[in-house]
């Protein structure tokens, strides 16, 4: 356990380019075998009394993650900042209208401002209705890059309201690194850092390493033709899904995530490649 500590904090520092000699911990960061990542990279708030208005469970250990060391999105914009904590995916874009806003499209009083939408759905289009479907949402606001922040919604459908329970991947852009965690039943679980995905044993240890085994956006059809995502093809229903709620925004295609997922691993992909370098001196 102790070697795999240390492992993994030197490979970080290499990551970053730290001193080894640093004496700050909260500067350095790093996933420790308890499951509980500390930093990522993410800068500390400097204030032994800070609070994070929302507690965030690991999924290893079961016990609180230190927010104060995360600097991804989702950690700056809704689980550190403010007085509530968002225990649904509405409640979510409900804050982020609040502390994501900017004086360009992400303006307060323009819900949909930032927001789009890639539906995806396995029947939809083979049986030329509307079936149950994924949503996959971004939002891009202050200069982010729309690849930064993922939210994906399962269960959707256009005669229903959309599920309070949602799945995040959300970038640090400092160290390339994601950050993945669910809201489900109110309750906000860490699943890990891309680094954390791409140990061995993952991915049967691991919720969301079963998937993004690579520990960036993952989309399976990568290349036009599509079966499920839209391209040549609309999805029945989708459209009249995203029209319906607020927190969609605006629709987009397969060919957007095609790009976004391309986008997010290529600045993944850095860290990787530094990271695999550094475990092989």
């Amino acid at each position: 356990m102790m070697k795999g500590m240390l492992t993994r904090a030197l490979m970080l520092a290499l990551i970053l380019g730290l001193a080894a000699a640093c004496g700050d911990t909260a500067e350095e960061g790093g996933a420790g075998d308890n499951g509980d990542t500390v930093n990522n990279g993410g800068k500390a708030d400097n204030n032994e009394n800070f609070k994070a208005p929302c507690e965030v469970v690991s999924e290893d250990t079961g016990t609180l993650v230190d927010l104060s060391q995360f600097n991804d999105v989702i950690a700056r914009t809704v689980l550190k900042v403010g007085d509530d904590c968002p225990r649904t995916y509405g409640e979510i874009m409900a804050k982020m209208r609040v502390t994501d806003a900017d004086e360009r499209s992400c303006k307060v009083d323009n819900p949909t401002g930032g927001i789009n939408t890639m539906v995806v759905s396995e029947r939809s289009q083979l049986l030329d209705r509307p079936e149950i479907m994924r949503a996959v949402v971004t939002r891009q606001c202050n200069d982010r890059k729309q690849h930064e922040l993922f939210f994906s919604l399962f269960g959707v459908h256009p005669d229903r309201a959309l599920p309070g329970s949602v799945e995040v991947m959300s970038l640090d852009a400092e160290t390339g690194v994601y950050n993945y965690y669910t809201l489900e039943g109110g309750e906000w679980t860490f699943f890990g850092s891309s680094l954390d995905l791409i140990q061995p044993g993952a991915q049967g240890s691991k919720r969301c390493a079963g998937c993004h085994t690579g520990g960036g956006p993952l989309m399976k059809e990568l290349d036009t033709p599509w079966v499920h995502w839209e391209g040549h093809l609309d999805i029945p229903g989708a459209s009249d899904l995203v029209d319906k709620n607020e927190d969609l925004g605006r629709k987009s295609s397969g060919s957007t995530m095609e790009r976004l997922t391309k986008d997010g691993n290529r600045v993944w992909n850095e860290t990787r490649a530094k990271a695999a370098v550094a475990l092989a001196e």
